[in-house]
């Protein structure tokens, strides 16, 4: 079983700022799929969509550079999905956010509640087991209170190019599996096209699902746990755009 091979020796490779081979840096070009980002603020934020049954959060990576943790928990933000690392989009190395351990150390001093990301480029399910497992490794020693999820959102492109949508169905649920053996919640984050049109989501049933749709409400017909509902967010600490969620749990 090509699963029980993945190499655990991945190094920690940290990521420099501005990685040519970020995937994160093609998704920025082109967010059409994910809809029309409005501008929001914290505040705007907390008066429209805390409840007694949600909460509200951000999800942020390199590109929201050196934040001031302080100001981002006092302006209301009580969980933050921090990104850990992504695999290169075409060599396909795996590297840590070069932001990571100042977000996470932050993000925790200030009470805030962490979930983590990992931006997925694996071609196959052992691919996925290595991520899985890279990203247990270095989020070990730290209080992670809210889901681990894999972030797939490019299809067919780099070296994903030619790999099925039932291959990377099953990639996420092999990430999945892992992080709730190493005891976390895992979750799915991708975009509204793709739960629809591309992932086999009745496979998805016992996982929570994070859905980017920047849209003043969610469309999506399936369950889902968390919403990304803008890129466009300003939040006190954070210097230019970030994104913005809510959290059904």
């Amino acid at each position: 079983e090509e699963v029980i091979n993945a190499s655990l020796d991945v190094p920690v490779e940290i990521a420099k700022e501005n990685d040519k081979q970020d995937p994160d840096k093609e998704i920025k070009k082109n967010d059409s799929n994910k809809g029309v980002a409005k501008k929001t603020t914290a505040k705007q934020a907390v008066k429209k969509y805390e409840t007694n049954e949600t909460s509200l959060g951000i999800d942020i990576s390199t590109w929201q550079g050196m934040i001031d943790w302080k100001k981002v928990k006092q302006s209301g933000i009580s969980f933050a999905m921090i990104r850990v690392g992504f695999r290169r989009m075409d060599s396909g190395a795996i590297a840590m956010d070069g932001r990571f351990l100042a977000n996470i150390k932050g993000a925790i001093a200030n009470n805030i509640n962490v979930g983590i990301y990992f931006f997925s480029m694996a071609k196959n399910s052992s691919e996925a087991l290595e991520e899985a497992r890279w990203v247990a490794n270095v989020i070990k020693d730290y209080d992670i209170t809210y889901p681990v999820a894999i972030d797939t959102e490019i299809f067919n492109r780099h070296r994903l190019k030619g790999v099925s949508y039932s291959t990377l169905t099953n990639n996420a649920l092999v990430f999945c599996e892992y992080m709730r053996k190493m005891g976390y919640t895992p979750m799915i984050y991708s975009y509204l096209n793709a739960f629809n049109k591309y992932f086999d989501t009745a496979k998805f049933s016992k996982e929570r699902i994070w859905l980017a749709q920047f849209n003043d409400k969610v469309t999506y017909k399936g369950n889902y746990h968390m919403w990304q509902y803008t890129s466009d967010g300003s939040v006190p600490g954070i210097a230019g755009r970030v994104d913005m969620d809510v959290a059904y749990f």
